[in-house]
């Protein structure tokens, strides 16, 4: 009689206690053991209970007290950077912005290349770029009387490829900036853009000059004549600020490369200085790096290669475009229009030359570098290597691979009229004889 009581009690112990489900159910495979199941977890201060007892609970009151006892398993969350910000945009100069602002009002539409533009804004430069597609195709048809000539169509052909052209190859100059802002990045600064305007003031007063010439002498023509095409002082204008805008976009990696020549030079300084040093024209928005790290040559390596990478974006993004043919005769008189488009011509080979040399003068640190051993075993390997990508990726531009794009390109334009004008007057003595 005791022994039944004593059974009766433990069965209906058994029946009030609040069973746990068993850790296999939402528990993860890794947090069991892998050699032994898992056992179903108590209620706190409860006793521990046997498998016949554990047997003898309701399935479906086992299921309901495992849905309200456990919480639901938290589904994958995509964990998000909350430390990026705005600075991941890339930013462009404001020299630059006053450029794709300025070129946007006669055609050239490149403002997507703008952040944070209010839509206002880029309507207005929009509607400023058809008013001008229309007002060049309005202008050459009353110029023409009517009537659309050979030399106009080919006049409003090559105005409207350098349109087309320039916004499909717009995305080609955001991978130029992107990289431009990736090596700004990289040394924690960026070149004071009014150092830049200062260093290029001659060629600021330059394209003033060209600008307001071709402007005066166009209108003073068609005060006089009245039938001068106004159509091509239009195309005239997009041509000047968009070699304007390339000798600008070379000005940009020029104080780079000088960086990178600054670097080279300081890593000959044996020293072990931790302080970064702070060369002159560049402001910091960043905590610098050590002394150690700029002047690592397997670092300058990658910041070389960056403008490499930058200068094929550029090259890609505008060696396409051409003048269109201009009549020089109705339009501008003939020494000073073909002398102000070889000197707009000249400026981005001077920009290139520049360049040039500053590339000569980093493989010559290179090479006394490489001749003082200063440097460990790893950077002279790094050295090694810099040295062969500047000669392999030397930032040279050809034109059909036989004329180089630098100061000596108007010398070698030069040279071959001469060697023309040769060639006819030998011809006319021999029609003469």
């Amino acid at each position: 009689m005791l022994a039944s009581h004593s059974r009766l009690t433990v069965s209906r112990a058994a029946s009030l206690r609040i069973p746990r489900p068993a850790r296999s159910l939402f528990t993860p495979a890794h947090t069991r053991s892998r050699h032994r199941p898992a056992e179903p977890a108590q209620a706190v201060g409860a006793k521990p209970y046997s498998r016949l007892d554990h047997a003898r609970l309701h399935p479906l009151r086992d299921y309901y007290l495992v849905c309200v006892a456990m919480p639901p398993p938290r589904p994958h969350r995509v964990l998000v950077n909350t430390l990026t910000g705005d600075d991941d945009h890339d930013v462009l100069d404001p020299i630059s912005r006053v450029f794709i602002k300025a070129e946007a009002a006669v055609g050239i539409n490149r403002l997507h290349l703008l952040e944070g533009q209010s839509p206002c804004s880029k309507k207005l430069y929009w509607i400023a770029g058809i008013y001008c597609n229309i007002m060049v195709i309005f202008c050459a048809y009353i110029s023409d009387h009517g009537q659309f000539h050979v030399k106009t169509v080919l006049d409003i052909s090559a105005y409207f490829f350098n349109v087309v052209f320039s916004f499909v190859t717009a995305h080609r100059l955001k991978l130029y900036f992107h990289e431009i802002n990736t090596f700004d990045k990289a040394v924690c600064c960026r070149p004071k853009y009014s150092e830049l305007l200062k260093q290029n003031v001659m060629l600021h007063i330059m394209v003033a000059l060209v600008m307001a010439g071709a402007g005066a002498t166009f209108f003073i023509r068609f005060w006089k004549s009245k039938d001068t095409y106004t159509h091509i002082i239009i195309i005239h204008i997009q041509r000047v600020c968009e070699l304007y805008f390339y000798a600008h976009l070379f000005c940009i990696i020029e104080p780079r490369l000088k960086l990178i020549n600054f670097y080279v030079a300081s890593s000959r300084i044996n020293t072990d200085d931790t302080v970064c040093i702070k060369p002159e024209g560049f402001e910091y928005f960043s905590q610098a790096k050590s002394y150690k790290d700029f002047t690592d040559m397997k670092f300058l390596m990658d910041l070389y290669e960056i403008l490499v990478t930058a200068h094929r974006h550029l090259v890609n993004a505008i060696k396409w475009q051409d003048g269109p043919p201009v009549d020089i005769v109705k339009l501008l008189p003939a020494v000073f229009f073909v002398g102000g488009n070889v000197l707009v011509l000249a400026v981005p080979c001077a920009r290139r030359d520049q360049l040039q040399s500053e590339v000569r003068r980093l493989r010559a640190l290179l090479a006394s570098a490489l001749f003082d051993h200063h440097l460990d075993k790893r950077s002279r390997v790094s050295a090694r290597a810099l040295l062969a990508l500047t000669g392999a990726h030397g930032l040279g531009v050809s034109l059909l691979g036989m004329l180089r794009v630098d100061i000596s390109l108007p010398l070698h334009y030069v040279s071959l009229l001469v060697t023309y004008l040769i060639i006819l007057l030998q011809f006319q003595k021999v029609n003469r004889i």
